[in-house]
């Protein structure tokens, strides 16, 4: 088997660990360096294209702690860990309609990326959302109802 190793984000400062290990032990590199995948001690996490030319990192980045829902969150520092965990090559970042302010929050993490480090770094950015209508409105859901929720979320 081969072991697989995640990266957490304690305090803003990613750390990586065995999976299954209780233990958080920073290994000692800086997340917010221009280039700090060619560091000898980070390791790029895995891609898997799902579509010719399209990649995405195979950890990806929830996003529905985000929403507020379980306690308050620092917009600026999600953001600064959403930073992180781009230098750390994690670069999927999953959200929905229903994680109210994630889409928008993770729109403006992309746009500050860009403006300060530029397109190519943003660009690496991916954002996957999903729709999730209440089951109530399943039966009689219809094609214009999504599409207005996936406008809702485009802006």
């Amino acid at each position: 088997p081969v072991p697989i190793r995640i990266a957490v984000v304690v305090s803003g400062s990613p750390a990586w660990e065995d999976a299954g290990s209780l233990t958080r032990e920073p290994r000692g590199f800086p997340m917010h360096a221009a280039n700090p995948i060619g560091s000898p001690t980070l390791h790029a996490v895995e891609t898997v294209e799902l579509r010719p030319g399209y990649n995405i990192s195979r950890v990806i980045k929830g996003g529905w702690q985000l929403a507020g829902d379980n306690g308050s969150v620092d917009r600026a520092e999600a953001v600064r860990d959403m930073e992180a965990f781009l230098d750390a090559s994690i670069t999927t970042f999953d959200c929905a309609d229903i994680y109210v302010g994630v889409e928008e929050m993770i729109g403006d993490f992309i746009s500050d990326i860009r403006r300060r480090r530029g397109a190519e770094v943003a660009g690496r950015a991916r954002v996957h959302t999903k729709l999730v209508p209440d089951l109530g409105l399943l039966e009689r859901i219809r094609p214009e109802d999504v599409e207005a929720i996936i406008d809702r979320s485009l802006k």
